[in-house]
């Protein structure tokens, strides 16, 4: 479906007629769109993509006897690309169910057995084993699973694993209650990380020798890049090898959830949890972990 953003160019007295009106794409950094218009014409410009959007005008204004670009669109298609957040969940209410989003509305909620004592605290999430979870809402699942499938996706947190020994793995990111697929992004019971996204087999990578400790605190992180995988451990890259998703082409129910898949759960903590359609450049990845390294390194 085709989206109309139309509106008004206001321009500076010593402003030159003409403006050319840009529509960009903040996600990608990439312009959708491009108008003429008159002195302060209206203007109307259409996408077909999803995403959030700026409108730069781009005129030549007047200094002496010469003319220069007045609002030059090159600054607004460098903006920082770590800015595309599809979620981020800062997990620092202090008490309660939801778990909000502090960039968009997919607001989370946290789920656990009555039985188990914990909840969230402070400025993370406590996670107790057996079904101790956040659970993202179902609208998020199939956009999630189609940013693994198209290869273009990163995720990230802070964790911190009490006992690694608790299930079969820590999950940090995973599905829940769905028997044919496997998706999930997690520490093993070794201390390596491993990342499927599968239909039961295949679509495995994982490191050889990380030896991630429990009672530590560390930011990571996986990014998909055109049939690249790569890992991060406090800003560090990890592993970076070929990878090709095993997805199915529909989803076949199930919920997605940080601290939690279908075949294991963590006995940790959790913090500041983001997913982003657009692969993290190591700049990026280092601009996030750089933001709360003072809170869990000191």
């Amino acid at each position: 479906m085709t989206e109309t953003i139309s509106g008004t160019v206001e321009l500076a007295g010593n402003a030159q007629d003409g403006v050319t009106v840009y529509l960009i794409n903040e996600s990608t950094r990439t312009i959708e769109d491009r108008t003429e218009t008159d002195g302060s014409g209206s203007y109307t410009l259409e996408t077909e993509r999803d995403g959030n959007y700026i409108i730069v005008p781009s005129y030549h204004e007047s200094s002496g006897d010469e003319w220069h670009v007045a609002t030059p669109v090159a600054n607004a298609l460098a903006r920082p690309r770590h800015k595309g957040f599809v979620g981020r969940w800062p997990m620092s209410e202090g008490s309660g169910e939801t778990v909000a989003d502090s960039v968009n509305d997919y607001d989370a909620s946290y789920a656990y057995d009555e039985w188990r004592s914990g909840g969230i605290g402070g400025h993370h999430i406590r996670l107790t084993g057996g079904f101790d979870r956040v659970n993202l809402p179902e609208t998020l699942t199939d956009p999630i699973i189609d940013l693994m499938r198209d290869q273009s996706f990163s995720l990230g947190a802070w964790f911190n694993i009490d006992d690694i020994d608790f299930g079969s793995a820590s999950p940090i990111f995973g599905f829940r209650e769905d028997d044919e697929q496997s998706i999930y992004f997690r520490v093993d019971n070794d201390g390596d990380l491993s990342f499927r996204a599968a239909d039961n087999v295949g679509g495995l990578a994982s490191t050889d020798g990380l030896e991630l400790e429990e009672g530590e605190w560390y930011h990571i992180a996986v990014v998909l890049d055109s049939n690249t995988i790569r890992m991060y451990v406090d800003a560090k890259e990890v592993l970076a090898e070929d990878y090709e998703h095993d997805l199915p082409d529909e989803t076949d129910g199930g919920s997605l959830s940080w601290g939690n898949d279908a075949d294991s759960s963590t006995d940790g903590y959790i913090d500041d949890a983001w997913i982003s359609d657009i692969p993290f450049t190591h700049k990026d990845i280092i601009e996030n972990y750089n933001e709360n390294k003072d809170v869990h390194h000191g």
